[in-house]
């Protein structure tokens, strides 16, 4: 995505000076009268932090009053991992916001449940250096994954086992649509899934955060292992901090996303050898850089 041909239907592209804005046409007025084409936009917002997000660093919520109270979502691109002791915020190379715009814009026409993206913000610092801020709907009554697990404290009622099935079955479904669809998730984790639940316990999940995301005609086997692993390692993560996952859990997950496949065994057999070396070779790694920790 390099230019104004290249944006999706019914946005916009405004430059003033280093900062590049795309703006979702309704919202144009909105999101430029908070000041989004301005330095230090997402440092100055009054916005608050949600509760439903856990651990996804640097958001804030906002209630937009001339469009019917909706609440907006704004995400600054924020480093993890040690990196973010070098620059918390900083990125070379091809713009983030605007990819995630044009991914998340394929994710939707692919009918891949994802939240509507009402605006991107590419500030270049210097040569291909940048910062970025993403502005979507806030999804009503969502919760990440992470989060929707940790609400399940002890004990465990029947209720709340049934529940997290259903949630898990509509998790496989989910990335499995994802990857029919082409999509290589760049950062599978469970702080990127998201969960609704309305009052009829209609269960619906969305995939958020597509920045470092790609799309492909067909998603080769490979990739979409190399995708499982990346979700099974945010999982062992969470797992190391007290959330209620099992291996029922995860091989629930896996029946789901195989969707009853005649080769299942097999498939799973090949998952399994690919997590063991993915293990060996991530622990491997991170007693490599743990002799260069900062």
């Amino acid at each position: 995505m390099s230019g104004k041909k290249d944006l999706p239907p019914t946005y916009t592209l405004i430059k003033k000076g280093k900062i590049i804005v795309v703006l979702k046409e309704e919202y144009r007025e909105t999101m430029l009268e908070m000041g989004i084409a301005k330095p230090g936009f997402f440092s100055t917002l009054p916005g608050e932090k949600s509760d439903r997000y856990y651990g996804r660093g640097a958001l804030k919520t906002i209630v937009l009053v001339g469009k019917g109270n909706e609440r907006i979502v704004i995400r600054h691109y924020h480093r993890g991992g040690k990196i973010q002791k070098l620059t918390s915020d900083l990125y070379w190379g091809a713009s983030r916001p605007l990819r995630e715009l044009w991914i998340g814009y394929q994710a939707m026409i692919k009918g891949i449940p994802t939240a509507e993206i009402l605006a991107v913000r590419h500030n270049q610092i210097f040569w291909r250096f940048h910062r970025g801020d993403l502005v979507t709907k806030e999804i009503e009554n969502g919760k990440d994954l992470a989060t929707y697990l940790k609400s399940l404290s002890q004990p465990l009622t029947l209720e709340k086992i049934l529940q997290k099935r259903k949630v898990i079955e509509v998790v496989g479904k989910l990335i499995r649509k994802m990857h029919d669809g082409g999509i290589f998730h760049g950062d599978l984790n469970l702080k990127n899934i998201v969960i609704q639940i309305n009052d009829s316990q209609r269960i619906k999940g969305y995939i958020l955060d597509f920045d470092k995301s790609f799309i492909k005609p067909n998603l080769s086997k490979n990739l979409r292992i190399r995708n499982l692993l990346r979700l099974n390692r945010s999982v062992e993560k969470f797992k190391a901090t007290g959330l209620p996952i099992t291996r029922t859990d995860v091989l629930r997950f896996l029946i789901s996303y195989y969707q009853d496949s005649t080769d299942f065994k097999k498939l799973l057999k090949d998952l399994n050898y690919r997590y063991k070396k993915h293990v060996y070779y991530h622990q491997l790694g991170k007693k490599i850089l743990n002799l260069w920790s900062f």
